[in-house]
């Protein structure tokens, strides 16, 4: 298959998955990359364009390029996977949806340079989207549990967030946070995170109990165990996509979208404040979550049955 015919199959989505596409290009790899790059980096430059679009073929060239050059582990779409994270809520929402949650950081990490530099910037830029924010930290994990950085590093900079690298004010890039700090074990800052919870300032998955408990576990478990979690690189683009191509699917139609535990997904987005992805009809941000039931733990199995554990599941845009 030509190059151009791979771009062309991977350009919207028409209905069918583009497994024999995805296939060629991972094949072409060295011909393939440098025009995966120009689309992700014209997706960006024309995102307020695309996500105005009202079509029958949503625009998924971007998609389909950032887990190819995912895979590839390709640093040049670094900046550029950076710079589409920190597009207007709107335009990030209407062309990613769940993926700024679900996969952005595992992205991030996937094709991550070297250089800390950029997702620092995302993480504090207050301008940008809160749950990419938020995926910015995650990455950082990401890369902490795959050895592509080290761990004092992140812990370094996480001291500087809690000492005045974030603006005091509660929302969700503290409670992600706090997360990401007991997800690498928390025993050097722990009296940040105790000042944070008393402070009002983060609403974590994780419990101040929690947090303490995973202070005195071995470092090596907490890596492993978060490892396993989930907080792994983007190894097998096609299979990521599938995934992401059933999910936007569901049964086949675009008006089906209700999940496994029965609750349609618009529903779910309301009660987690996240705005509508581009296969939900809602234009605006859903309303903030107030909670009536006791909070989940953070690796306790999701309630919705899916055998996940609920911080990779349900509770990922809590």
């Amino acid at each position: 298959m030509e190059t151009a015919d791979i771009l062309a199959q991977l350009e919207r989505d028409y209905g069918t998955f583009p497994q024999e596409a995805l296939a060629a290009a991972c094949a072409q790899r060295d011909a393939i990359t440098p025009q995966l790059l120009r689309v992700l980096e014209d997706s960006i430059e024309r995102a307020a364009e695309l996500a105005a679009e009202d079509s029958e073929t949503p625009w998924m060239a971007h998609f389909h390029a950032l887990f190819l050059l995912a895979q590839f582990r390709e640093p040049r779409a670094y900046p550029l996977a950076v710079r589409f994270a920190r597009l207007p809520t709107d335009d990030l929402w209407d062309l990613a949806g769940e993926l700024v949650v679900e996969g952005l950081p595992r992205l991030l990490a996937s094709v991550y340079d070297g250089d800390l530099g950029p997702i620092q910037a995302l993480v504090e830029d207050e301008a940008a989207d809160d749950f990419a924010r938020g995926a910015g930290l995650e990455a950082i994990v990401v890369l902490v549990t795959t050895g592509r950085l080290p761990r004092s590093v992140a812990i370094a900079y996480f001291a500087h967030l809690f000492r005045g690298g974030l603006p005091r004010q509660a929302g969700y890039p503290w409670d992600c946070l706090a997360d990401a700090v007991v997800d690498l074990n928390p025993l050097e800052l722990l009296e940040d995170l105790r000042q944070a919870y008393e402070a009002g300032l983060c609403d974590p998955l994780t419990s101040w109990e929690e947090a303490e408990d995973e202070a005195g576990r071995p470092l090596a478990e907490t890596l492993r165990d978060t490892l396993e979690r989930g907080a792994g690189l983007i190894d097998d683009a096609c299979f990521e996509l599938r995934l992401w191509d059933e999910f936007r699917h569901g049964d086949g139609t675009d008006d089906d979208l209700d999940d496994e535990d029965g609750v349609d997904d618009e529903d779910e987005t309301a009660e987690t404040g996240a705005p509508a992805g581009p296969w939900q009809d809602d234009d605006e941000p859903g309303v903030p979550y107030v909670r009536d039931e006791p909070k989940v733990g953070r690796n306790a199995p999701c309630p919705c049955g899916s055998g996940m554990k609920y911080k990779k599941c349900c509770g990922a845009a809590d």
